[in-house]
Protein backbone atom coordinates (compact mmCIF):
# COMPACT_ATOMS: atom_id res chain seq x y z
CA UNK A 1 0.00 0.00 0.00
CA UNK A 2 1.49 3.35 -1.00
CA UNK A 3 1.09 6.63 0.88
CA UNK A 4 -1.99 7.79 -1.02
CA UNK A 5 -3.75 4.46 -0.51
CA UNK A 6 -2.89 4.54 3.18
CA UNK A 7 -4.18 8.10 3.49
CA UNK A 8 -7.42 7.17 1.75
CA UNK A 9 -7.85 4.09 3.95
CA UNK A 10 -7.30 6.07 7.16
CA UNK A 11 -9.63 8.83 5.93
CA UNK A 12 -12.36 6.29 5.23
CA UNK A 13 -11.95 4.74 8.67
CA UNK A 14 -12.22 8.18 10.33
CA UNK A 15 -15.29 9.09 8.26
CA UNK A 16 -16.90 5.82 9.32
CA UNK A 17 -16.07 6.71 12.94
CA UNK A 18 -13.81 3.67 13.22
CA UNK A 19 -11.21 5.60 15.17
CA UNK A 20 -9.55 2.61 16.87
CA UNK A 21 -9.00 0.95 13.50
CA UNK A 22 -7.63 4.21 12.05
CA UNK A 23 -5.23 4.54 15.00
CA UNK A 24 -4.12 0.91 14.53
CA UNK A 25 -3.48 1.56 10.84
CA UNK A 26 -1.39 4.64 11.68
CA UNK A 27 0.58 2.69 14.31
CA UNK A 28 1.28 -0.12 11.84
CA UNK A 29 2.52 2.34 9.23
CA UNK A 30 4.78 4.03 11.79
CA UNK A 31 6.27 0.67 12.81
CA UNK A 32 6.98 -0.17 9.19
CA UNK A 33 8.62 3.16 8.45
CA UNK A 34 10.69 3.07 11.65
CA UNK A 35 12.26 -0.22 10.60
CA UNK A 36 13.09 0.86 7.04
CA UNK A 37 16.84 0.53 6.65
CA UNK A 38 17.28 -1.78 9.65
CA UNK A 39 18.57 -5.21 8.74
CA UNK A 40 18.63 -8.14 11.16
CA UNK A 41 21.23 -10.81 10.56
CA UNK A 42 19.83 -14.07 9.21
CA UNK A 43 22.86 -16.15 10.24
CA UNK A 44 21.85 -18.56 13.03
CA UNK A 45 25.19 -18.09 14.81
CA UNK A 46 24.56 -14.34 15.11
CA UNK A 47 20.91 -13.79 16.10
CA UNK A 48 21.49 -10.44 17.86
CA UNK A 49 23.40 -8.75 15.04
CA UNK A 50 21.77 -5.92 13.11
CA UNK A 51 22.72 -2.85 11.12
CA UNK A 52 20.62 0.20 10.32
CA UNK A 53 21.47 2.11 7.19
CA UNK A 54 20.71 5.78 6.64
CA UNK A 55 17.57 6.31 4.61
CA UNK A 56 18.77 9.49 2.89
CA UNK A 57 22.02 11.02 1.70
CA UNK A 58 23.02 8.64 -1.09
CA UNK A 59 24.71 10.43 -4.00
CA UNK A 60 24.07 9.00 -7.47
CA UNK A 61 27.79 8.31 -7.87
CA UNK A 62 27.56 5.71 -5.08
CA UNK A 63 25.74 3.30 -7.38
CA UNK A 64 28.53 3.57 -9.95
CA UNK A 65 31.21 3.24 -7.26
CA UNK A 66 29.39 0.21 -5.85
CA UNK A 67 29.15 -1.61 -9.17
CA UNK A 68 32.75 -0.70 -10.13
CA UNK A 69 34.29 -1.87 -6.83
CA UNK A 70 35.63 -5.42 -6.86
CA UNK A 71 37.41 -5.48 -3.49
CA UNK A 72 35.63 -6.37 -0.22
CA UNK A 73 37.60 -3.73 1.67
CA UNK A 74 36.54 -1.10 -0.84
CA UNK A 75 32.92 -2.17 -0.54
CA UNK A 76 33.09 -1.94 3.25
CA UNK A 77 34.48 1.59 2.99
CA UNK A 78 31.54 2.52 0.76
CA UNK A 79 29.11 1.00 3.30
CA UNK A 80 30.47 2.37 6.58
CA UNK A 81 29.54 6.06 6.10
CA UNK A 82 25.90 4.99 5.64
CA UNK A 83 25.63 2.84 8.78
CA UNK A 84 23.89 4.84 11.50
CA UNK A 85 23.53 2.09 14.09
CA UNK A 86 24.60 -1.50 14.58
CA UNK A 87 25.02 -4.30 17.04
CA UNK A 88 28.17 -6.01 15.83
CA UNK A 89 30.89 -7.79 17.78
CA UNK A 90 34.38 -9.02 16.97
CA UNK A 91 35.46 -12.67 17.11
CA UNK A 92 36.12 -12.31 20.84
CA UNK A 93 32.57 -11.12 21.47
CA UNK A 94 33.53 -7.49 22.14
CA UNK A 95 31.13 -4.91 20.70
CA UNK A 96 32.54 -2.84 17.87
CA UNK A 97 31.69 0.81 18.50
CA UNK A 98 30.40 2.78 15.57
CA UNK A 99 32.77 5.71 15.59
CA UNK A 100 32.11 9.23 14.33
CA UNK A 101 34.21 10.55 11.50
CA UNK A 102 35.96 8.56 8.81
CA UNK A 103 35.57 4.79 9.09
CA UNK A 104 38.02 2.43 7.43
CA UNK A 105 37.60 -1.23 6.48
CA UNK A 106 40.10 -2.11 9.23
CA UNK A 107 37.25 -1.50 11.68
CA UNK A 108 35.96 -4.95 10.67
CA UNK A 109 39.30 -6.78 10.58
CA UNK A 110 38.42 -8.94 13.59
CA UNK A 111 34.80 -9.63 12.63
CA UNK A 112 33.64 -13.11 11.61
CA UNK A 113 33.91 -13.33 7.81
CA UNK A 114 30.29 -14.48 7.31
CA UNK A 115 29.15 -11.31 9.13
CA UNK A 116 31.17 -9.07 6.85
CA UNK A 117 29.71 -10.90 3.86
CA UNK A 118 26.22 -10.48 5.35
CA UNK A 119 26.77 -6.72 5.76
CA UNK A 120 27.87 -6.38 2.13
CA UNK A 121 24.91 -8.43 0.89
CA UNK A 122 22.36 -6.50 2.96
CA UNK A 123 23.70 -3.10 1.94
CA UNK A 124 23.68 -4.14 -1.70
CA UNK A 125 20.05 -5.23 -1.43
CA UNK A 126 19.21 -2.00 0.36
CA UNK A 127 20.79 0.53 -2.01
CA UNK A 128 20.17 -1.24 -5.30
CA UNK A 129 16.60 -2.37 -4.70
CA UNK A 130 14.83 -1.18 -1.56
CA UNK A 131 16.06 2.40 -1.35
CA UNK A 132 15.00 3.16 -4.91
CA UNK A 133 11.65 1.34 -4.76
CA UNK A 134 8.44 3.04 -3.68
CA UNK A 135 8.00 2.61 0.06
CA UNK A 136 4.94 1.38 1.81
CA UNK A 137 3.92 3.95 4.39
Amino acid sequence: MDASELSERIGNLVRENMLAEAAAEIARARRESATFGKRHCDLPEHPDVYARFATTGYPFRLRRQWTDEDDAGGLIELILPHVVEWNLADLGGQPIPLTDGERKAALLDDVDLPLVTWLIREFSQFILIELVSPRKN
